[in-house]
This record gives structure tokens, sequence and C-alpha cells, in this order.
């Protein structure tokens, strides 16, 4: 699952930085959500070099899931932008 995280945030920060028409708020907005899934992929790496299960799956899951709402919102205000 790390690298799976670790993919969205590449893929996050090459939204952030080649996309012109993005505000300064949908900017700020997606490197939340890159700093968030940086934080559950350290919390889950953190437990696998333990081999143990993370302490709170269904919170990191509910946070994973917020991220995404946040990253929905963006997308769905960039699609309204240009008239998709």
């Amino acid at each position: 699952m790390p690298i799976r995280y670790a993919s969205i945030r590449k893929r996050l920060f090459v939204i952030k930085g080649n996309t012109q028409s993005l505000t300064k708020a949908q900017k700020a907005s997606i490197q939340g959500v890159i700093e968030q899934f940086k934080a559950i992929e350290e919390v889950v790496e953190t437990a696998l070099a333990a081999k143990e299960t993370p302490k709170d799956v269904a919170a990191l899951n509910k946070l994973a899931t917020e991220q995404s709402d946040r990253l929905t919102t963006v997308l769905v205000a960039i699609q309204q932008a240009i008239g998709a």
C-alpha cells in the first residue's frame, strides 16, 4: 500500500505544478491532500516495518476518503471553470 500512496502523491505534485488554471486555494487544497497521504504512508510503513497492522485502519481509511473528497471538489470546480 505505501507504493500506492507515493504514486498518488507524485501524481498530485505533477497536477499541482502543471495545471496553470488552479487557484491558490485549489493548490493549497491539493498540497494538504499530499501532506495527509504522506502522513498515512508513514503510519503504514512504520507498522509494516514492525510487522504489525496499523493501529487504527478505519481512521486511516476515513482520512483517505476525506482527502479523496477534497480532490473531487477541486476537480468539479475545474470542470465547471472550463465548461466540461
